[in-house]
């Protein structure tokens, strides 16, 4: 299966042949409580800053790309003493925080991908981390990266630091069951991501916090009032002096905040005191299909300059729902099943965390069990990789399949593209299925490199393997790992040779060369066959459609079954 090369979801996503909605926005001026004409902090600067200036990035044009080079910002200047236009530094407009959540499943869990950049025209060192907070603002979990990546180095402006790094937080169960919990009970929660600069002062502290918000309604339609209730809490045990400061997107024709803080002079926000309102928006009558405004509301704090608090309200008229595309099942030998597909969204994205789900039945649909898919790849807008693994199976059962993709707006896609294939992998590819726990989420798992016909495993581990000196935040452990899964598999001298020169290209990085250097012996040592011309092979599987009752009133909604091996 020849596939384009998959990126993280903050660098811009997969190029890939399917492409999803078409987005139009436009613009216009804000009409009431505007102050005297002044100078949009927004504003594109002309040249990177002078000294240090670390921040959180913004999704920019990568998140929406039709929108942007369809729109027309005139320059913005009536704005409330509080309010100023976002603007993606030296590219254009922003969009929503370079923040998302990559859902795990089994023993894969959560884990938080942060895009931290600098803007200075020196280089920068920072400490960054992430904390979900719930919706009083009070810290339900602290996230930090691996050890070697809790203090990183971006470069100055020209060298890189415009692009800057992706970070990935640590993982674990505990996060996995509150993201679970909170999406299940559409219960509100916020993740706030921080870099600390260190060694110097930052030019511009303010975005060195952002924060993402989930579970909120982002739903616009014309002529309908949408509202988003905000609540501010110290949780502290002293006073602390902020301003307000509400952020937006250029405004869609006809769209404007209501209820955006008047307030200009600083005030203090004693222990236990909480501040809550209304931002409200009536849309118009007519709105153009992917039309949308990214907002924040936050608190400043005087002293340091930084977004004491945030909130985050994302808003999107988008009716069409999630494209999918490249629909792929497998099943292995050990009675499990797995599913791989693209999913794009270019109105409002793909809904993070639990978007992406298959349904599964063993009773013929009378009940269903629904198992929610990994992210793997892209960017929520654009094709992104969903995988996901279901049973072990009792051999022989029939098990009925749904799936469902929804956008960030609830606009859902249950139809399965008519040419979703199957295949049935030869003994020994369950194996493959492991290499997802032990190397970056970010590839795809090397089950799903299977073609009927192909035998030879190890050159299929080997491709994917290949895959792992792209990652810069592979731990150690994770190499090591690699050495179970290697040991009883059939290699033959072509793939043996494939492994080595992954291993090979592993131990260029300081932090996994003793780890690298005990998988190279290994592999030296590993018998090299080739591979019988009568091997077991994968072969293609049929699944068959069924027209589920009620099917047609709930918008043509498929239905695949198939027997597990």
């Amino acid at each position: 299966m020849n596939r384009c090369s998959q990126h993280s979801l903050l660098t811009g996503g997969a190029m890939v042949r399917h492409i999803g909605k078409v987005v139009l926005v436009l613009w216009t001026a804000c009409g009431a409580c505007l102050a005297a004409p002044q100078d949009i902090l927004g504003n594109l600067p002309k040249s990177p800053a002078q000294g240090v200036d670390l921040g959180i990035a913004d999704d920019e044009t990568f998140g929406r790309p039709n929108s942007w080079g369809m729109n027309d910002f005139a320059p913005e200047t009536r704005l409330a003493a509080n309010e100023r236009v976002l603007r993606g530094n030296y590219s254009g407009p922003a969009s929503r925080p370079g923040i998302s959540i990559a859902w795990r499943n089994a023993a894969q869990v959560d884990e938080v991908e942060v895009r931290v950049r600098n803007l200075g025209n020196q280089p920068a060192e920072g400490r960054v981390y992430v904390l979900i907070v719930d919706e009083e603002g009070n810290t339900l979990l602290s996230l930090q990266p691996p050890d070697e990546f809790k203090t990183i180095r971006v470069p100055a402006f020209a060298d890189g630091g415009r692009e800057g790094k992706i970070i990935r937080m640590k993982s674990s169960r505990e996060l996995n069951n509150i993201i679970d919990q909170f999406d299940r009970t559409k219960k509100r929660y916020d993740v706030r991501a921080v870099v600390e600069t260190v060694g110097a002062t930052d030019v511009n502290p303010f975005d060195n916090i952002k924060t993402k918000s989930w579970n909120v309604d982002h739903r616009v339609e014309p002529g309908r009032l949408v509202a988003f209730n905000y609540l501010f809490r110290n949780n502290e045990d002293k006073p602390v002096m902020v301003k307000w400061q509400f952020e937006r997107t250029a405004y869609p024709k006809g769209w404007q905040i209501q209820g955006i803080p008047a307030q200009v002079k600083p005030f203090s926000v004693q222990p236990g005191q909480a501040i809550s309102g209304t931002l409200s928006l009536k849309a118009p009558s007519s709105i153009p299909e992917g039309a949308f405004l990214e907002s924040r509301l936050s608190l400043v704090d005087t002293k340091s300059g930084t977004a004491w608090q945030q909130k985050e309200w994302f808003l999107a008229h988008d009716t069409i729902p999630p494209t999918v595309a490249d629909y792929r099942l497998v099943a292995t030998s050990d009675h499990r099943i797995s599913i791989q597909t693209l999913v794009a969204d270019q109105g409002s994205g793909v809904k993070e965390a639990t978007g992406v789900s298959t349904q599964y039945s063993t009773d013929g649909g009378l009940t269903w069990a629904v198992k929610a898919h990994n992210y793997k790849s892209g960017n929520f807008v654009v094709p992104t990789l969903f995988e996901v693994t279901l049973g072990p199976f009792a051999p022989g059962t029939d098990v009925q399949l749904r799936f469902s993709a929804m956008d960030t707006v609830g606009n859902v896609t249950t139809v399965i593209p008519n040419d979703a294939s199957a295949i049935r992998a030869p003994a020994g590819a369950e194996k493959l299925l492991e290499l997802g726990h032990v190397f970056p989420r970010t590839q795809p798992n090397a089950i799903f490199y299977l073609e009927p016909g192909n035998s030879d495993l190890s050159i299929v581990a080997a491709q994917f393997a290949s895959r792992m000196r792209s990652d810069a935040q592979v731990e150690p452990v994770r190499v090591e790992e690699l050495e179970q899964l290697v040991k009883n598999m059939r290699v033959s001298p072509q793939g043996k040779a494939l492994l080595q020169e992954s291993a090979k290209t592993m131990s260029l990085t300081p932090s996994r060369e003793v780890a690298v250097a005990r998988l190279q012996e290994l592999l030296e040592a590993m018998p090299a066959a080739d591979i019988p011309a009568d091997a077991p092979k994968a072969t293609p599987m049929e699944i068959q459609r069924v027209v589920a009752p009620g099917a047609a009133k709930l918008g043509n909604l498929s239905t695949l079954q198939l027997t597990v091996p």
